[in-house]
């Protein structure tokens, strides 16, 4: 079966591809916005488009208020496309690093809680990688900028892609697993859920071992490392999982000084506003 890169609009619930998405966005935001009537407050609302680098069939767009923190929407991308393990994760935004623990010992890097709206701006484009050992790399750009009623929890989806249309490597019927260990073109690489139970009562006479067998889910890292997919795939996830490794270093950020004095109340970005 061809391979479509269409999503569906959450606003209207119409489907698009990826590269019409943003135009059909804009007069639906239009639209929604119009029919709200006049906010009691409002601020900046970054649009960004999300996709993974290497493959252009993972896609979302997403809004964002000004006065959320970058570490916000670190965790939005855990939980949505990443969250396996716990790993490290940082965006490089103008060549500096923003990490959830930064040390600028070696290197330009800055802490993940500062709020967006210092850094972004229209057509900006930068990266995001989580796990530094088999990573998944994300390339986002802000696609606009809109005044608007602030979003009730930061961050909501717009669009994303549908599930792509796996199929096990045997049957040709639709896929329930991913061997992650698969290395060559004529490795199995899918298995739907009855040639898997095949599998399992030694039925079924293919080199693959139910240990590298991982869930089939709408994201970029399906198949790395123990990811099982995220909080819109139909896995139990809990993000609280890992919050107790997070909690410590998020306590050491608020202990250090550094970058307190890099941003003032107004969200005027100062520590590196000549480069960014």
């Amino acid at each position: 079966m061809k391979e479509t890169n269409k999503g569906k609009c959450r606003i209207c619930g119409n489907e698009f591809e990826s590269r019409v998405m943003t135009r059909h966005i804009s007069s639906c935001l239009e639209k929604e916005t119009l029919s709200k009537g006049i906010p009691k407050k409002t601020e900046r609302i970054f649009e960004i488009h999300i996709t993974d680098k290497y493959d252009k069939t993972y896609w979302m767009y997403i809004e964002m208020n000004e006065t959320e923190p970058l570490l916000s929407l670190d965790k939005f991308l855990r939980g949505i496309w990443c969250e396996c393990c716990g790993h490290l994760s940082n965006f490089t935004i103008c060549g500096i690093i923003f990490s959830r623990s930064p040390d600028s010992s070696w290197r330009k890097e800055q802490s993940m809680n500062i709020a967006v709206g210092n850094i972004f701006c229209e057509g900006r484009r930068f990266s995001y990688e989580y796990d530094y050992g088999s990573s998944t790399d994300l390339v986002l750009t802000v696609k606009s900028v809109r005044i608007g009623e602030p979003l009730e929890n930061g961050i909501r989806i717009l669009a994303k892609n549908n599930m792509p249309d796996h199929r096990c490597s045997v049957c040709g019927e639709k896929a329930a697993y991913i061997n992650s260990w698969a290395d060559y073109e004529d490795d199995i690489v899918f298995l739907c859920e009855e040639c898997t139970d095949k599998l399992e009562e030694g039925e079924l006479d293919v080199d693959v071992d139910l240990d590298a067998l991982l869930p089939v889910c709408n994201s970029p890292r399906m198949g790395v490392c123990g990811y099982i997919g995220g909080f819109e795939d139909e896995v139990e996830y809990d993000e609280s999982e890992f919050e107790d490794e997070y909690e410590d270093e998020e306590e050491d950020d608020d202990d250090d000084d550094d970058y307190d004095d890099d941003y003032d109340d107004d969200y005027e970005f100062v520590g590196f506003k000549d480069e960014l």
